[in-house]
């Protein structure tokens, strides 16, 4: 048990740092780490077994009232990722049907284009540094505005992309500085939030009214959420419509754009695993945009990406608060306990993966070996697990994998400053972005 007072030693370290310190943890303690704040017990849980309790055998005695949730409301309302209980299952099945791979299979095309369109760009800039996090994130936005709204945002993208970009800024303020009032106080990050929610606001409650004012109804996420219904038959309030739309653009971009970037890092690090996936994208593709129907012909492309998620997962911090006395691993979880499960962390546990800092994509080369067929299952989380896994994972899995295969072919950007330091935001995120040359 890690107590009071040794948590207040550890506190700059865990604001500087929380994912070092949480491996650090794990490390020294074990795969269940408990930890005494005084009015409650927190327990970092880092082995597949109870993690795979938490969020499936058990999922219903843990409810999402975290700090880590009720933040985030702060800027997506009830959507899917804050809410709960009955009213999340129904949620979840009116918006189910937008993510079936039917349904994804017809977006492919709206991922490629958006790749080109950045090829194209780049092309103009040949030895250009930029920003490649700013970059991916204004090829992501528009790829899901337009996939699940049917909405056109190219020329506003920057702009959309800022304000996203400060409402989350204030989520991890919020979730850092946990004190009442803290919202009210005259700070930057306050102003930038209320100036972007407005945007925000402004761009949705657009988007819905021109949705409606259409005579032919759409097949969309949008329209399948302006045909839904309540329990009383009664169309979705405009707040709910509102909720979904807003937590899924900012869920959604940010964890494909995270993704790629560190992608990139990555690929310039290992220039053998990058010269790697050239080949077989010259191979297969001879040149040409990627298609569904290329991907199961592309398996290094998968296992880098795979390999990606698991030292970068796009979410770093799954949070729970027990509703019933539960036991893990002998340890007794009170009522109003917290439960801490990093994909960050699992990944890292060198027990289930050897080496564990090193990048190496082979451990999910399914022809080469029967570790993938043997790890257990809960060993690796990037979209989390459970009735909870992220409903975008398929969505986000795709568009990383033929963005990359697009652009890869094409450019093999370089790192353009010192090794990146890590920001643990709402998603893992480069801090201060990622500098790299396009080459």
């Amino acid at each position: 048990m890690i107590s009071p007072g040794r948590l207040l030693l550890h506190t700059p370290r865990i604001m500087r740092d929380p994912l070092s310190f949480m491996v650090a943890m794990t490390r020294q303690h074990g795969d269940v780490v408990a930890a005494d704040f005084g009015d409650f017990r927190a327990f970092i849980v880092n082995h597949p077994d109870w993690i795979e309790h938490v969020l499936v055998k058990n999922h219903r005695n843990y409810s999402k009232q975290t700090v880590q949730f009720t933040t985030f409301s702060e800027v997506t309302g009830n959507g899917l990722l804050n809410s709960d209980g009955d009213f999340w299952r129904r949620q979840r099945r009116i918006v189910q049907p937008a993510f079936h791979r039917k349904t994804l299979t017809d977006l492919a095309t709206i991922m490629t284009d958006a790749a080109d369109r950045t090829a194209a760009r780049w092309r103009t800039q040949p030895g250009a540094i930029v920003d490649i996090e700013h970059e991916m994130l204004l090829l992501s936005l528009p790829v899901i505005c337009e996939s699940l709204f049917g909405a056109d945002i190219r020329a506003r993208a920057a702009e959309l992309v800022e304000a996203v970009t400060h409402a989350l800024d204030r989520v991890m303020f919020r979730a850092q500085l946990p004190i009442a009032g803290a919202e009210r106080l005259p700070l930057a990050v306050n102003r930038r939030f209320e100036q972007s929610m407005k945007v925000l606001e402004k761009w949705i409650a657009e988007m819905i009214d021109g949705r409606r004012a259409e005579s032919v109804a759409r097949t969309d996420l949008l329209g399948i959420l302006l045909s839904a219904t309540d329990e009383d038959g009664r169309p979705l309030p405009d707040v709910v419509i509102r909720d979904e739309v807003m937590t899924l653009i900012v869920a959604g971009y940010e964890t494909v754009a995270s993704g790629l970037t560190w992608i990139w890092y990555l690929l310039d690090q290992h220039p053998y695993s990058a010269q790697w996936l050239r080949e077989e994208l010259s191979d297969v593709l001879h040149g040409r945009t990627p298609t569904l129907a290329d991907l199961p012909h592309l398996p290094r492309l998968k296992m880098i990406v795979d390999e990606s998620f698991r030292l970068y997962p796009p979410s770093w911090l799954v949070s729970r608060q027990a509703v019933a006395a539960d036991r893990i691993a002998g340890h007794a979880i009170e009522p109003g306990a917290l439960v801490i499960i990093s994909p960050w962390v699992m990944h890292r546990n060198a027990a289930f993966w050897p080496d564990p800092e090193q990048f190496d994509p082979l451990r999910f080369d399914l022809a080469k070996t029967d570790k993938p067929k043997t790890r257990p299952r809960y060993s690796y989380i990037p979209f989390g697990g459970g009735p909870r896994l992220c409903i975008g994972n398929h969505f986000a899995l795709l568009e990383t994998q033929l963005v990359l295969a697009t652009l890869a072919q094409q450019f093999a950007p370089t790192l353009a400053q010192k090794r990146p330091h890590v920001a643990a935001m709402v998603t893992v995120r480069p801090k201060n972005g990622l500098q790299m040359q396009i080459n």
